[in-house]
């Protein structure tokens, strides 16, 4: 199944009050853009790095490329509390201590020095319960990207079912095309009289015509729409590979085109280029 790397996810989780916690609000937001390669970017206004790194690791279990953004952010309906680090305020004294400076070290000497005091929320909640909540909305996340995967594969799967017609039209028509132009290299020979012998005029024909023969062509470009459709069969297709397949269908019809001189081919063969083409954009958007 295609899962498309484009999605968005809002997810509130309400803390009720109690007479030991405060009320909050736990606002996850997961968003998903069009992206070579997995890139995760994180942000939240009280998460410590190693509940970053948890979150990380979840996104890259189930995610293989796509721009990720992925928001944490907690509204609480209390004032937040603030910290002081005695930690650094004891490496301060001690190196005051060690100097010709005075010794004598207050509040106010080192209150707007970086890292001194932190804000925090005054309500503390269990990683347990934050990890279960991520994940819940990342499963949620994933089930839209897989529903907007859904309605391309729908789309492709038409598309196929109109190049695999085209295609059969084209064999069709191919034979009597093949004829037709070979009779014609014949009489364009005959009538400049080159010098050669019945057995050599009929063999430069066939060379002719072999080189002209795009039935190896239609043979691949029918193999490629059989690797596609089973590529839609996976639990979870690659959009990289649909891509590269695509591609390689791109170049042979634009082979196909080079050979055939039939109005009719030509129009055929430019329909199927029409479709590749709006498969390869569409594959833009796949996981």
């Amino acid at each position: 199944m295609l899962r498309s790397m484009t999605a968005f996810i809002s997810d509130v989780f309400s803390l009720s009050e109690t007479s030991k916690y405060p009320s909050a609000d736990i606002t996850y937001e997961i968003k998903g853009l069009n992206n070579k390669f997995l890139d995760i970017s994180f942000k939240s206004n009280f998460l410590d790095s190693q509940s970053e790194m948890f979150i990380r690791k979840q996104v890259q279990k189930v995610i293989r490329r796509g721009s990720i953004e992925v928001k944490v952010n907690m509204n609480t309906t209390s004032d937040n509390v603030f910290v002081i680090d005695t930690k650094k305020v004891q490496e301060i004294q001690n190196a005051v201590n060690k100097s010709p400076l005075s010794k004598l070290l207050t509040f106010g000497h080192i209150k707007d020095l970086p890292g001194i005091v932190n804000e925090k929320p005054s309500r503390t909640l269990s990683k347990k319960d934050l990890n279960h909540q991520f994940k819940a909305t990342l499963s949620q996340f994933i089930q839209l990207k897989s529903e907007e995967g859904s309605k391309i594969q729908k789309i492709f799967n038409k598309k196929l079912q109109q190049i695999q017609k085209l295609l059969n039209k084209m064999e069709s028509g191919l034979k009597a095309d093949l004829q037709k132009r070979r009779k014609l290299y014949l009489d364009k020979m005959k009538s400049l009289k080159v010098d050669l012998t019945a057995d050599e005029l009929k063999l430069e024909a066939l060379n002719y015509v072999a080189k002209i023969d795009i039935a190896e062509e239609i043979e691949r470009m029918a193999f490629h729409l059989s690797q596609l459709k089973k590529d839609f069969t996976q639990e979870i297709s690659s959009g990289k590979k649909i891509d590269f397949v695509i591609l390689e269908m791109l170049r042979e019809i634009n082979t196909i085109l080079a050979k055939v001189s039939s109005v009719t081919l030509k129009e055929i063969g430019l329909s199927i280029k029409i479709l590749i083409e709006e498969m390869r954009e569409q594959v833009q958007n796949v996981e």
